[in-house]
């Protein structure tokens, strides 16, 4: 099969599209992945953060964030090599409704989610999760890496509801 007939098959494009906004390049992001994944070995840290990548397009799941330069765009969770600043993994935001063969797990904060599917390719490794975002950062979620052999590093806003008494006094 060709890379064009990968991208994007024209006799199941409706039918795909209509399941997964992601749908036509699915195999080709897979792809680039792959291959990082064979040519570039990351150091002990990892970095998940967000990205608005600036795009106007006809796009069903472009985003708006006005305090952006680019306000329009399509946002990205990346998890990061923290001292080479290598892109590992990447998965993009399809908007809540999204209801295509990627659904995000319920009950789970949209962050701790893409946290967690992007973690599964460092599982057993031991190295450092840093979270950058506070929404990133949860108790079930650092639960969840460390049943992994993951550790995490992250910020937590003084009021979550995970955190004891005596740690929210002021």
């Amino acid at each position: 099969m060709t890379t064009l007939a990968i991208f994007d098959d024209k006799e199941t494009r409706t039918q795909r599209q209509a399941r997964d906004k992601f749908a036509p390049i699915p195999d080709v992001w897979d792809l680039f992945h792959t291959n990082v994944a064979k040519h570039y070995h990351p150091g002990q840290n990892i970095t998940f953060d967000e990205q608005l990548v600036p795009c106007r397009g006809r796009c069903s799941f472009i985003q708006y964030t006005p305090s952006n330069p680019g306000k329009y765009g399509i946002k990205i969770f990346s998890a990061c090599d923290s001292e080479s600043k290598y892109p590992l993994r990447g998965s993009p935001y399809l908007g809540k409704e999204h209801t295509g063969p990627r659904p995000a797990p319920e009950n789970k904060a949209v962050g701790s989610n893409n946290v967690q599917k992007l973690t599964q390719y460092f599982k057993g490794c031991g190295r450092n999760i840093t979270c950058d975002k506070f929404f990133f950062t949860s108790l079930d979620l650092a639960e969840v890496l460390v049943k992994d052999n993951l550790t995490m590093v992250g910020t937590v806003r003084w009021n979550k509801t995970f955190l004891p008494v005596n740690f929210q006094e002021k």
